[in-house]
């Protein structure tokens, strides 16, 4: 009977057997390597597939499309009040913090230019934050 299945289930039997490349297969080596626990949640670092891409400076980018975004929140109350909840929601939960005008700054600073996407079609969010990050060569999203 054993055989009989066996016979019968060739082929369509699923394998758990994972077969991962080789820039997965870093991936993953550097995340198990950067994973730790911070007492209220884990914290991984960001696996670039090689040494971490060079980011160009953007602050007068970034400055000049904050103001482009601030000109546009103040043009809608209700749009304006939407975008600072999240924010704030983003705050709360700890993915956001001020920078304070006197703390020094790393070496390296790459600007996240932010911007809203607005999809009145949608039942739930209508609003979203979108940022980009630009490379030298490539975008991020």
């Amino acid at each position: 009977m054993k055989g009989f299945w066996e016979i019968e289930n060739c082929g369509i039997e699923r394998h758990d057997t994972v077969i991962f490349t080789e820039e997965e297969n870093e991936a993953l080596k550097k995340l198990k390597e950067s994973i730790s626990y911070t007492g209220n949640g884990h914290k991984v670092g960001v696996p670039w597939t090689k040494d971490k891409p060079l980011l160009a400076d953007n602050h007068r980018t970034a400055l000049s499309r904050l103001c482009n975004t601030e000109n546009k929140l103040k043009k809608s109350c209700a749009l304006g009040t939407e975008y600072s909840q999240i924010i704030q929601a983003y705050v709360e939960k700890g993915y956001l913090r001020r920078v304070e005008p006197d703390e020094p700054l790393p070496p390296e600073v790459c600007y996240l230019r932010h911007f809203p996407v607005i999809r009145m079609d949608k039942t739930t969010t209508k609003v979203r934050i979108v940022s980009i990050v630009k490379q030298k060569r490539t975008v991020c999203h």
